[in-house]
């Protein structure tokens, strides 16, 4: 025990000497706690599809390989296990967010000269050899050999990075068991390799759309809303989920008091007659920190961030917004052709299979039972 005791005071004075970094991600929803991640750190970032949390995982790994964001970061390398989305989308989507120019446009236009320029250096950017990605289909067996391997290779860095997206496309027959086996293999790795450092995506239940309402903090998503849940949150250091609240349908999310998230008043919108507050959704992605291991403002459980749209693309949304909001006319009832007194005295009434009805003619009354076939009628309209 007191080895393992002096280890860690050891490893405090360094990071207070500043001869050893916590790794920082750019990002205020993690950096904002203690300041960044701690060696052995898991981040499980979760989201129903579509809603942004690969992209949003390929935006940290550019942020934390930055040397403006870790000035030791030539001495970092990241392993990927890309098993969703193609490297082909990746470059699509790095380019439309740097040449802030239409993913249409970018596949069937020739670039400009200076749209050459800037796609040259994104290449560049993309040829780092600090980064390594595999593209197989893996099982949690083949996922704990490589990455042990991977890990004492390169024990002589400041920091691995190792991120599987996502947890559920492993290559085990019982999906649910590989999850666990993976999560069991990143905490056997976490405690041997003391500059190992985890990231996994994961997919969210589908249950959480059938809460999806205005002002309703029901809405929000919850621990139990992420597959996998238990196996999840057991080995983050960092659960965190997000949700494009406006892509499901919503205008104002939640409802909240003014005071406990002062920090996001540049995204209040409607307020209540008790000084509540509403988000507003349009164009905003929102994370919700549903666990942070170590934090010294464990108040902050919710960021949002402004999406990268275009003009057109906010115009599109605020239309549609508009649409949503607008409210719903009153159908007209149209009016009976014929009189209630007219109506009386021509409605037949059916009781039971075995009565017989009647039918008015003049003052004479006709008694048929069902099997009984109808009189043809003989006339005619014109």
């Amino acid at each position: 025990m007191s080895e393992v005791v002096i280890e860690a005071f050891n490893e405090i004075k360094l990071l207070q000497t500043g001869k050893k970094l916590l790794v920082k991600t750019g990002d205020p929803l993690i950096d904002d706690h203690i300041g960044g991640l701690l060696p052995g750190d898991a981040v499980v970032i979760s989201g129903l599809s579509g809603h942004g949390k690969s992209e949003w995982l390929f935006r940290k790994r550019e942020d934390i390989l930055n040397i403006k964001v870790n000035p030791n970061a030539d001495k970092f390398v990241w392993l990927n296990y890309n098993l969703e989305v193609k490297i082909l989308n990746v470059v699509l989507r790095g380019l439309n967010r740097k040449l802030k120019k239409k993913k249409r446009d970018i596949l069937f236009q020739e670039f400009t000269q200076e749209e050459k320029n800037m796609a040259n250096d994104y290449f560049e950017m993309m040829q780092d050899d600090r980064q390594f990605i595999e593209q197989d289909q893996t099982t949690s067996e083949d996922f704990y050999n490589r990455t042990k391997a991977f890990l004492e290779e390169h024990k002589d860095k400041d920091a691995v990075h190792i991120s599987f997206d996502h947890a559920a496309l492993n290559a085990d027959k019982d999906t649910q068991k590989g999850i666990e086996e993976i999560v069991k293999g990143i905490n056997r790795l976490k405690l041997e390799f003391d500059n190992a450092y985890f990231w996994i995506v994961s997919q969210l239940n589908r249950g959480l759309l059938g809460r999806v309402a205005e002002k309703n903090n029901l809405s929000a998503p919850n621990a139990g809303d992420l597959y996998a849940s238990s196996t999840m949150d057991f080995v983050s250091a960092y659960n965190i989920v997000v949700f494009n609240a406006n892509k499901v349908g919503i205008s104002q999310f939640m409802k909240v008091s003014k005071n406990r998230y002062d920090y996001l008043s540049d995204h209040f919108g409607d307020e209540d007659s008790k000084q509540r507050v509403s988000f507003n959704t349009l164009g905003k992605l929102f994370f919700k920190v549903l666990k942070t291991r170590e934090s010294d403002v464990i108040w902050k459980d919710l960021y949002i961030i402004d999406m990268d749209l275009s003009d057109e693309e906010r115009g599109k949304l605020s239309e549609i917004k508009r649409e949503r909001e607008a409210p719903k006319a009153k159908e007209k009832v149209a009016k009976p052709y014929f009189t209630p007194k007219k109506l009386k005295e021509e409605v037949v009434t059916f009781v039971s299979p075995n009565d017989a009805f009647t039918e008015g003619e003049g003052s004479k009354i006709i008694t048929r039972p069902f099997s009984e076939p109808m009189p043809e009628d003989k006339s005619k309209p014109f």
